[in-house]
């Protein structure tokens, strides 16, 4: 008994002592060290290239160190990295709490969030928004240090530099990568093979998945790429990313550059690979930006090359996309009713322009005879109220007044268009909208500042991102507010669904249904296989019943204002809506036909109502007047509706044909221009022009028989 407690406090006693020769970590400017009694067992040096160094937190036999936005776990014996957690932005402050570590890191503009590490897991989403800084952290850390470029050539020194690198930071698959190029280039593949499979193991956010899928195909490892992309796809799925969402190029170019990389791969001519990447694309996120000329294009080559039936089935989806934009009008909706609105306001200004030069041609001789007795066109000076009472305008017919007063009209409602589109089009392109997912601090930030509305859709979106994030009670308060949006009604049914109410989540599926019978998630949820790329992929990379994302037409009305209340604005102070206006002028031509507009429309609507003279009741037709309606179809017939028939498609015609002759086109209203076309049908605009201007001509010559007759007739 004696020798077993004389053994057990030896033991305790080698405890306490290897207790006490653990390393303690010390940050000395860059170098983190393991120190016992004073003496360094280990260190690591930081570059100054990777940013500031915050005060390390040990914990046990691990030490915890923030650099940028990734938290390092490190071995306290051996100063080996151990974990490594990725954060959404750079870390600003690292704290022990009760629970574990709290991690608060800074998105810039105020912008904070805090996530809690407890048990070696991020307890909190992380929502990772579209950062370049973030994605090139982990390489960067890689290459910095090297002699020379690892992808490049082969060296023995940069083979050395990363051997020593690895066994310091096993966790950066970057490493890993560059070792197993250098393998490849010493021609020693087993070696290399090795590298790259411990790449392969390492936990990693998708974007830096995708980066080595880029780096990986670009070294000539296709399987390792596509091994890359897979693992991608399966973190996008598991951080509530989904391919209901769109994705900015800007955004892929953070993620990864999956868009670029895809498109590079074409125009070099490697279309197997390029296909590959357009297929991961597609699976992930088929809305990223500029999705229907880059599908054309693959399309294109696929049909080129005999595989017809692939190429329909790209056209397909690009098809089927189309249909759930805005107005079916595909990707570039809100860019095309912009250039639509924009084209309507140059057709309707040279219109009003072409009227006021036909009216002047027609009454300018008139005016001038009647101005005479009192000092002729410039007596505006002596009596202006007699001046403006013979203006040209009021010598026109009650039909040419209409007209003139029509144009100004939808020429201001076309201006409205255009604003709306403008803003809408700003507002749905926020980042926060197009980065594959919602929710997280800098999402709600950035839609606050670009969404005003207070709309159903509004309120359902919201409630998308608050349920992602894992709120269900506010998510189903934001989602009450939105009674008549299926989508709504669906993600309800999740709700009580995931609680184990099949019964009531099956009703709410059934209700969404009737409001909106093309709703694929609820069908997907009530197991009636619609056929859709969204349920391919919840059916492989996600379990459960499937949320309902937001569509275009949702996702313009929950962060556009609706056009009444812009024409409200408009009507409230028109100054301040037509100056806000992005015709590109500077503030003092844009304020210039503001001014003119407003008056020109105002003195309109005026004169409208003032009587002709009475010796303007006589028609005339000068012959100026009569070849310039030769020359300018429809202005000779604007008191009848075969003028502006005519003389608005004129005007169109003349203007693309201006427009592309200066080499300015609307590239979201038509990307060929047939000439032979245009030309065809401005000819034939003429030719009805002068069958018109004849008949009229007849009409004229038998009104004025007529009154000749009569005045002959009549008793003097």
């Amino acid at each position: 008994m004696k020798r077993l407690l004389i053994l057990i406090c030896f033991l305790l006693l080698a405890c306490v002592q290897a207790q006490s020769t653990l390393p303690q970590a010390q940050l000395n400017g860059r170098v983190l060290q393991g120190v016992v009694n004073g003496i360094t067992q280990w260190s690591v040096n930081y570059p100054v290239e990777l940013g500031d160094l915050h005060e390390p937190i040990q914990e046990g036999d691990h030490i915890y160190l923030p650099l940028g936005s990734m938290l390092d776990q490190l071995s306290v014996v051996t100063g080996v990295l151990e974990n490594r957690w990725y954060f959404p932005a750079p870390i600003g402050q690292l704290e022990r709490t009760e629970v574990g570590l709290l991690v608060m890191v800074d998105h810039g503009q105020g912008i904070r969030e805090n996530f809690t590490l407890q048990n070696n897991k991020i307890q909190e989403r992380v929502v990772y928004p579209p950062r370049m800084e973030v994605l090139r952290e982990l390489e960067r850390r890689a290459r910095l240090g090297l002699s020379q470029d690892p992808m490049a050539r082969l060296s023995l020194r940069v083979t050395q530099e990363l051997e020593a690198r690895v066994r310091q930071d096993p966790l950066n698959p970057f490493l890993w990568i560059f070792l197993g190029q250098q393998r490849f280039l010493n021609r020693d593949n087993l070696a290399a093979h090795q590298a790259l499979g411990e790449a392969m193991r390492a936990e990693v956010p998708f974007f830096i998945s995708v980066r080595m899928g880029v780096l990986l195909d670009s070294m000539g490892a296709p399987e390792y790429a596509n091994q890359a992309l897979t693992q991608a796809k399966m973190n996008w799925a598991e951080l509530g990313y989904d391919p209901a969402v769109p994705v900015s190029a800007r955004a892929w170019e953070a993620y990864g550059n999956a868009l670029w990389y895809s498109r590079y791969l074409l125009a070099q001519g490697r279309v197997e690979r390029a296909g590959v990447w357009f297929k991961f694309l597609r699976e992930i996120s088929p809305r990223f930006e500029g999705y229907a000329s880059t599908y054309e294009q693959y399309a294109g080559w696929l049909e080129d090359q005999g595989r017809t039936g692939e190429a329909i089935g790209w056209r397909n989806i690009e098809r089927e996309l189309a249909q759930n934009s805005l107005f079916s009008l595909g990707e570039h909706a809100l860019l095309t009713i912009q250039e639509v609105a924009r084209l309507t306001v140059f057709t309707l200004l040279a219109s009003y322009l072409v009227i006021w030069l036909t009216l002047h041609l027609r009454y300018l001789g008139l005016q001038f005879r009647e101005l005479q007795p009192y000092g002729g066109l410039f007596s505006g000076f002596r009596n202006p109220l007699m001046r403006v009472r013979h203006v040209i305008f009021t010598y026109a017919t009650f039909s040419e007044k209409l007209v003139v007063l029509t144009l100004f009209l939808l020429g201001i409602l076309a201006l409205g268009v255009w604003g709306w589109s403008s803003r809408a089009q700003q507002a749905t392109q926020s980042a926060a909208l197009n980065m594959g997912t919602y929710g997280g601090v800098w999402f709600y930030s950035q839609l606050d500042s670009v969404s005003a509305a207070n709309s159903p859709e509004a309120s359902y979106l919201r409630g998308v991102a608050v349920q992602l994030d894992g709120d269900q009670g506010r998510a189903l308060e934001l989602y009450q507010q939105a009674p008549d949006v299926a989508a709504a009604l669906n993600n309800q049914g999740v709700m009580l669904e995931m609680r184990g109410d099949q019964k009531a989540a099956s009703n709410l599926y059934r209700e969404a249904l009737t409001v909106n019978p093309n709703l694929v998630a609820a069908a997907y949820n009530l197991q009636l296989s619609p056929s859709s790329f969204e349920t391919t992929f919840q059916s492989i990379y996600h379990s459960g019943p499937r949320l309902a994302f937001p569509t275009d037409v949702e996702r313009l009305r929950a962060v556009s204002p609706d056009f009444s209340e812009e024409a409200n604005r408009f009507l409230r102070n028109p100054w301040t809506y037509l100056m806000a206006l992005p015709t590109g002028f500077n503030v003092y031509l844009q304020a210039l036909w503001v001014a003119w507009l407003l008056a020109s429309t105002l003195l309109t609507v005026l004169l409208f109502m003032v009587p002709r003279p009475r010796s303007a009741r006589e028609e005339i037709r000068p012959w100026l007047f009569r070849v310039m309606t030769v020359l300018l179809p429809g202005s000779g017939l604007i008191d009848e509706v075969w003028g502006l028939l005519l003389l608005v498609p004129f005007v169109v015609f003349c203007l693309v044909l201006g427009f592309y002759r200066w080499g300015y086109s609307f590239s979201h209203l038509y990307q060929d221009l047939n000439l032979n076309l245009m030309f065809a049908l401005l000819i034939g605009v003429y030719a009805v022009n002068l069958i018109g201007l004849m008949f009229e001509e007849f009409a004229f010559y038998r009104r004025n028989r007529r009154r000749t007759l009569r005045r002959s007739a009549s008793p003097k």
